[in-house]
């Protein structure tokens, strides 16, 4: 109740040129209320602002963990850093009490490299993904509405015209199928001479090599989380206060609990997660774009928010991420919430 209190509140300060950004990860519908109540004293045709949607664990709901910012072909280092906490999470066997291989963060480093580098366009290392007719409905729609011929063009070269012509909707969903997936990291591990040399020779505690332990737990992971396996469906991307409801994927097990959590945590930061120092990470024709997208980010208030932190607290890949968040968040204007029953929910 607290904390949709200080959410409302958030929305009402005077003095704000829009809404917020809020991101609320709650287990349950106890969010929801405070959602319609936003949504209810919008304007008809801002209503889309302020959004609940329940999460599943199926295609329709799917969020790509493999995604990096739009106009980049590659993730940056904090993207890096996040992808790889997650794949960590993803592979690492509950019977393994959160203790992850030796070297792990270092060969999933390298994987996490190697099949955006599998997916680049105009480099000879790369084969990018094509544009195929059908995959999105709304993609074809709005192609053919700019007049844009994308037969045979890289879904990359799509994201980069629509950019140009100032469609960003159309620019946003190119760039989700120009991104790799899980199924792609299995192919490129067992196909890149480099993480081959280097690894093939390097034991799992669990046996064999630390090539076939990523292949093996990560089939096995694609199959139980299909909505980890494909490009990104779930779409809250037109919404400024948002809450998805973690409830239908929660279960019992530790594991898939952090999973959820932190792709939620993922998919909400790549809207705010920008400074002035990451604009020379992006493109000469993305620049301008993401300068002001800063200036926005700087100017609005910003929350995000945890419901049941005791759900997590025995995952520390993703407690070690939270506490990156609370340090780092003032960079971005951001406020972090977090609500729980016990003080030691919050760790030490």
């Amino acid at each position: 109740m607290a904390m949709n209190n200080d959410i409302i509140e958030c929305c009402l300060l005077p003095g704000q040129k829009r809404l917020p950004y809020i991101f609320i990860m709650d287990v349950g519908e106890s969010s929801r209320g405070a959602i319609e109540l936003i949504r209810d004293h919008l304007p008809p045709d801002l209503r889309h602002l302020a959004v609940y949607k329940r999460l599943k664990n199926n295609k329709e709901y799917a969020i790509n963990v493999l995604e990096c910012s739009i106009g980049r072909m590659e993730p940056t280092p904090d993207e890096v850093s996040q992808i790889v906490a997650f794949l960590s999470t993803l592979i690492t066997p509950v019977e393994a009490n959160n203790q992850a291989e030796v070297g792990l963060s270092s060969f999933l480093s390298m994987v996490v490299q190697a099949v955006f580098i599998s997916k680049m366009d105009n480099d000879e290392r790369g084969n990018a993904n094509i544009y195929e007719p059908h995959v999105d409905r709304e993609l074809d729609g709005l192609l053919k509405s700019l007049n844009i011929d994308a037969d045979s063009k890289s879904y990359f070269s799509l994201v980069n015209i629509c950019h140009e012509r100032g469609h960003y909707r159309a620019r946003d969903l190119a760039h989700r199928y120009a991104m790799p997936t899980l199924h792609d990291a299995i192919a490129v591990v067992t196909a890149d001479q480099e993480i081959k040399n280097r690894y093939s020779v390097v034991e799992s505690k669990s046996g064999g090599s630390m090539i076939s332990m990523f292949t093996r737990t990560l089939t096995e992971a694609i199959s139980m989380y299909e909505c980890f396996a494909h490009h990104t469906q779930f779409d809250v991307s037109t919404a400024r206060v948002v809450s998805v409801d973690l409830q239908d994927v929660m279960g019992t097990n530790p594991k898939q609990i952090a999973l959820f959590f932190q792709a939620a945590r993922m998919y909400s930061k790549k809207k705010f997660a920008y400074t002035e120092d990451d604009i020379p990470l992006f493109p000469d024709n993305f620049k301008e774009y993401y300068r002001n997208l800063v200036e926005e980010i700087m100017e609005d208030k910003k929350i995000m928010a945890f419901d049941e932190l005791h759900r997590v607290k025995q995952s520390p890949m993703l407690f070690g991420e939270l506490v990156k968040d609370c340090k780092e968040g003032r960079k971005w204007n951001l406020q972090l919430l977090f609500a729980s029953q016990e003080i030691t929910d919050f760790g030490s």
